[in-house]
């Protein structure tokens, strides 16, 4: 049997570095191992692990966190097994608090895995960029020209995001409200009649690696525009020779490309999202690039702790709606395995003549980016996470 000291703690009380939850942690810290429940959505886990680093509290090695969930979403509790709907609180509390106890005692019997962390570093251009978020239920510009951020769970970029994030315009305190609201969101701005931006449209390439010299994954571009080697092109040399275009031919053969016309990229560390319902790095049957740098990829597992990330397209938004509505895999209709690998370093588009904008969520963050020019994904640290029973 286990005894368990329970505190509990308002983490809105007091300023950041003065809040008396985080001062009796790291009193606690100082002479044991600390379990701490943290109430909210995905996003609270993380200022929970930044929180304490205000204290000095080494979150790697003397804390284990779980979440109570609280968010819309909730991807990362239904993925630790802790489900996606807040407990019932009168039944917490009904005769002395059984249900309470209940839960503590899960808690107390949880399994306690390693979790990735990655910091994610995104840079619009310094002149003609900008950095859009909701504020308020309206848009707002920042002054800043980087985006810098921790992830745990997943990063996307498409339609996907630009759904999300009117949806924030129309949050409610109802999380079922909110759901259905993304739905609606989604099947509007992603029905297959509706023009939509390709993931080639905005993508220059994704290397593994931290620059763009480091090795290709994929490009999306067959050759600059005026490429005086390129077929057709309109340089200066118009006697370019059959060999060169036999080898430039070449080339570009062995260069890693995208596979059909995919409206989303996601970033992986867990393996559900949107609301813990598609699992796309299981359910994708193909790969989505050719030729492909790993052999193996289609057969590549998947896990929140081993410093990879998974890389998935999607084809369709839509279809993505439609997946989370039901119980089969989300599969095998659209989505492909690109990569798995970190750190990771992609390069947007460049149009010098019209402004790209780009949506892109983070851990269910949204921003949208105006002329982005790259995007760094690297291993920050790790933390310990208790992972449920039911799971």
């Amino acid at each position: 049997n286990h005894t368990a000291s329970l505190r509990v703690y308002d983490i809105a009380e007091g300023e950041p570095g003065r809040k008396p939850g985080f001062i009796a942690l790291q009193q606690l810290c100082a002479k044991h191992l600390v379990r701490v429940a943290v109430a909210g959505g995905d996003g609270t886990i993380l200022w929970a692990v930044e929180e304490a680093a205000r204290y000095g509290i080494d979150a790697r090695h003397r804390v284990q966190f779980v979440i109570v969930p609280l968010g819309t979403g909730n991807d990362f509790s239904r993925f630790t097994g802790w489900g996606g709907r807040a407990p019932n609180v009168r039944k917490l509390l009904r005769r002395n608090c059984e249900g309470l106890a209940a839960l503590v005692r899960e808690w107390l019997g949880a399994t306690v895995q390693l979790h990735d962390l990655w910091d994610l570093k995104i840079q619009v251009d310094e002149r003609r960029g900008a950095i859009i978020i909701n504020k308020k239920g309206k848009k707002d510009k920042i002054q800043e020209k980087t985006v810098e951020k921790c992830m745990h769970s997943y990063c996307s970029m498409g339609w996907d995001a630009r759904a999300g994030m009117e949806q924030e315009k129309h949050r409610t305190n109802s999380r079922l409200g909110n759901l259905f609201n993304y739905g609606v969101q989604i099947c509007i701005k992603g029905t297959p009649c509706r023009q939509k931006p390709r993931v080639a449209d905005f993508i220059e390439s994704l290397h593994y690696g931290e620059s763009e010299d480091s090795k290709l994954v994929f490009k999306t571009r067959r050759a600059p525009v005026g490429c005086q080697l390129c077929p057709g092109s309109s340089g200066n040399d118009s006697e370019a020779s059959t060999e060169s275009d036999d080898e430039l031919d070449e080339l570009i053969s062995k260069t890693p490309r995208l596979v059909g016309t995919p409206e989303v990229l996601i970033f992986l560390n867990i393996p559900n999202c949107y609301s813990g319902l598609c699992r796309f790095w299981e359910g994708a049957r193909r790969v989505g690039v050719d030729p492909a740098i790993d052999e193996h990829l289609i057969k590549a597992g998947a896990s929140a702790n081993d410093g990879k990330l998974e890389v998935v397209t999607y084809d369709n938004v839509f279809q993505a709606a439609l997946a989370s509505t039901g119980s089969w895999a989300p599969s095998l209709k659209g989505a492909s395995r690109v990569f798995s690998g970190a750190p990771l370093f992609l390069r947007f588009h460049e149009d010098l003549e019209d402004d790209l904008d780009v949506h892109v969520q983070i851990d269910g963050e949204f921003y949208k980016l105006r002329n982005p020019e790259s995007m760094m994904l690297h291993m920050r640290s790790q933390i310990q996470v208790l992972h449920s029973s039911r799971s």
